[in-house]
């Protein structure tokens, strides 16, 4: 292994007494645990360039800008011994001392593998002599030819990363009517085979009612939040964005007619109850768990359920607060899919700050990325049957043709991976499934679902690839890699429009609004603009995924505010439908049902602006 020598020496030299309790062998230890990545690339690309102009090291030979960092903060804490060397190496981690374009601070450089006291380009500046002695600085100089370009700066920023759509035509626009109010949050809507007029509306605090959309008459379906009590953890706090605890998804079985199941995914606060599976340590405690569970109605009065059981076919722990996932559909085989998030850490990574030699913020639970690793369940959507009972923990199959039953060391539960957070799972006429993947940031995506595709976490994010910058730094996306693997988005939707995609697909066959026919219908929760109106787009392929028109559809709200969407429905008689909040304070009970309808003409009016001599239609 090669090591910086006469760094080394140069430090103790100059900072450790003959006397000194520590040797020479200290700082090579702590040097080495430091930049253990660099201390074995060989010859041509010495581990001392990390800070020296020279392969040979030492203060003659020049020193860049990060070393020279290391070394003046070294000097100002004279005589220093190997304690002020981790003191140095914090301090100056901090800064972004060799002007790369991604604004990486130096310790996340160093974790990422790159040379922080180098850039491309002719903008490194060369130290010779002692920061507390006679020295000089040479400006506007090369890098050294022996080191590659690929280890010297992570990607380029892209600033305002965006996805162009091209719309078609003029907006429809349509109104929308409220058909149910009071609700919490109300963050699914869910329809039973078998009651196609019929839609269950899921609420965060664990209630679902029963919404006849025939005579728009509401009613009690099954309370869960009193139910699961002290087991569902919800959310207390939405001011600041959509909330992931609560009771997320449920979903009804394909024969609910007859076997009366239907099936929920929720956050469940850390109990003594064992976990299915978990990513993190011994000794380190998950956030929360996320919970898979079966009802069975034995009886209803009313259409209110009055007896049931239930088991638990999944629990997983979750590392961190976000990214939970909650997707939950049954495909045509019957098998039961489940989109479990990658565990909430920034990047999907583990991470460590030290500073001055302790550790004050640890995250764990993902190592180098839960979604791209098949050892565990994070990440993925998961294919189960539910009537069989073979699996490890006895409550579910696994089916025989997932893609990677068999193989050692792999979960055999996934079929997909590479998921942030997939929140929704959503099937087309054709049997083409869909899923919703939401991003970290700026973009959200729509994917077709196929067996064992990787798509893309944490190496990419929409169509860029994403740059994990450490907590000291923002994480950012950069210009796509020419060699990535993943599957690209069907469909990528930025910021500009808003955060969190929603999505339904429709049938051509029912479903038109304002005359067009769509192959989908997608939403952004906050797209609200200043006029008031929500924005939508109808997609329409052209025979193919890759092909398709984009036409943008205002949702004239009036005198509504909505402040955040949760969930579009088409009906098979083709009304659509939308749930929502007017406020987001989690006891506002603004939750609203709105259904999407025809503006009326009768209330428009044809005006001529007076200093301009436009003729523009008015519509209330």
């Amino acid at each position: 292994m090669r090591v910086c020598f006469w760094l080394v020496v140069c430090i103790a030299i100059q900072g450790v007494s003959a006397e000194g309790a520590y040797a020479m062998g200290s700082f090579l230890e702590r040097w080495n645990a430091r930049y253990a990545q660099f201390t074995d690339i060989g010859e041509s690309q010495a581990a001392c360039q990390i800070c020296h102009v020279s392969p040979a090291g030492g203060s003659t030979n020049g020193w860049n800008s990060y070393g020279w960092e290391v070394f003046e903060l070294l000097e100002s804490r004279r005589p220093f011994d190997v304690s002020d060397l981790d003191y140095a190496f914090d301090f100056a981690g901090l800064e972004n001392s060799d002007q790369n374009q991604s604004g990486s601070s130096n310790i996340t450089e160093v974790q990422a593998g790159y040379f922080p006291g180098w850039s491309e380009g002719s903008v490194n500046s060369h130290y010779f002599g002692s920061p507390s002695g006679s020295h000089s600085v040479v400006n506007n100089q090369l890098p050294p030819a022996n080191l590659s370009v690929a280890l010297l700066d992570p990607p380029a920023k892209i600033l305002n990363p965006s996805v162009p759509l091209t719309l078609s035509g003029d907006a429809i626009e349509l109104a929308a009517e409220s058909r149910q109010s009071g609700l919490s949050w109300p963050r699914g809507l869910v329809v039973e085979a078998s009651q196609p007029n019929v839609i269950f509306i899921v609420d965060l605090n664990g209630l679902i009612t029963r919404f006849d959309t025939s005579n728009n008459q509401a009613s009690v379906f099954i309370d869960l939040g009193l139910e699961l009590a002290e087991r569902l953890l919800v959310e207390t706090d939405l001011s600041q964005g959509v909330s992931e605890h609560g009771l997320l998804n449920m979903v009804f079985a394909p024969d609910y007619a007859t076997s009366k199941k239907f099936y929920t995914f929720h956050t469940e606060p850390l109990s003594a109850v064992p976990v299915d599976f978990t990513t993190l340590p011994n000794g380190v405690d998950a956030h929360h768990n996320n919970v898979v569970t079966e009802w069975t109605v034995l009886a209803q009065s009313d259409l209110a359920v009055t007896s049931f059981s239930s088991r638990t076919l999944l629990r997983i722990a979750q590392p961190q607060a976000g990214n939970n996932g909650g997707a939950m559909h049954f495909d045509s085989t019957g098998a039961l899919l489940i989109g479990f998030g990658d565990g909430g850490a920034e990047g999907d990574q583990d991470q460590t700050i030290e500073f001055n030699g302790s550790i004050f913020q640890t995250v764990r639970g993902h190592g180098e990325g839960n979604a791209s690793d098949l050892s565990n369940p994070l990440g993925s959507v998961l294919r189960i049957d539910p009537q069989g009972h073979t699996a490890a923990n006895g409550q579910y199959s696994i089916p025989f043709d997932n893609p990677f039953v068999g193989v050692s060391g792999l979960v055999e539960e996934v079929f997909a991976y590479g998921f942030r957070s997939p929140s929704q799972i959503s099937q087309d006429p054709s049997g083409a499934l869909f899923v919703v993947d939401l991003g970290e940031v700026a973009i959200d995506e729509i994917n077709w679902l196929s067996a064992a595709q990787f798509y893309g976490w944490n190496q990419a994010e929409g169509t860029y690839s994403y740059n994990f910058n450490g907590f000291l730094d923002d994480s950012y996306l950069s210009n796509r890699d020419a060699q990535a693997s993943d599957e690209p988005p069907v469909l990528a939707i930025d910021r500009s429009l808003g955060q969190g995609v929603v999505l339904e697909a429709l049938s051509k066959d029912n479903t038109t609004l304002a005359g067009q026919d769509f192959d989908w219908l997608v939403g952004v929760r906050d797209s609200i603009d200043s006029q008031n109106n929500l924005k939508l787009l109808g997609v329409d392929f052209n025979g193919d995924l890759d092909e398709y028109l984009l036409t943008p559809i205002e949702l004239k709200l009036g005198s509504s505010s909505i402040e955040i969407m949760h969930s579009i429905k088409v009906l098979a008689n083709g009304r659509v439908f939308i749930s929502a909040n007017t406020d987001r304070a989690s006891d506002s009970m603004s939750g609203v049902i709105y259904e999407l309808v025809e503006r009326d003409q009768s209330m428009c009016f044809i005006i001529k602006v007076a200093h301009t001599g436009v003729i523009s239609p008015i519509c209330l």
